[in-house]
């Protein structure tokens, strides 16, 4: 009875181990050069929630506000919340979680990122970084990322391709 309840207990860990979590793509080229979005980018993306882990310019109610936003990727374009670019290329990296968090003086942890590297996406508009929410996205799902902006980490969920 003693065998079986483990044979049990281990098949259900086996499982759950190969089940994993929700894996985020990784880059397509970690070079750093201006190259046309991953596919996995293109489409809709709403505002759908927000996190405040250290010192932010918002307050909870101003960053509330961008809740429902939406952030359209497409080959050529962006249109964010507060921004448009016409001419749009994109940057992605694959960085260090640890290193991502020093940059924002956060502790480990104190972000939903999927492991000890994070797939960051930045927009260029004319070959310029923009700075506006949405234009730097992590990638913390298959459908979902977070776009610091104004200390603020909002979170994305796709809406549409």
């Amino acid at each position: 009875m003693r065998r079986r309840r483990l044979h049990r207990v281990a098949m259900w860990l086996v499982l759950l181990a190969c089940s994993g979590p929700d894996t985020p793509p990784a880059p397509a080229s970690d070079t750093g050069a201006p190259m046309p979005p991953p596919e996995w980018a293109i489409g809709t993306w709403r505002v759908s929630g927000y996190l405040l882990p250290g010192i932010s310019a918002l307050d909870a109610a101003g960053a509330a506000a961008f809740t429902g936003d939406s952030i359209v990727l497409a080959r050529r374009t962006a249109l964010l919340p507060a921004a448009r670019c016409d001419e749009a290329s994109y940057r992605e990296l694959l960085r260090p979680t640890d290193t991502l968090l020093a940059e924002y003086r956060l502790l480990p942890g104190a972000l939903p990122l999927p492991g000890p590297k994070v797939t960051v996406l930045e927009l260029l508009c004319e070959g310029q970084p923009m700075t506006a929410l949405g234009a730097t996205l992590q990638v913390t799902g298959t459908d979902s990322l977070l776009s610091p902006w104004d200390g603020a980490f909002f979170v994305l969920t796709r809406d549409r391709r």
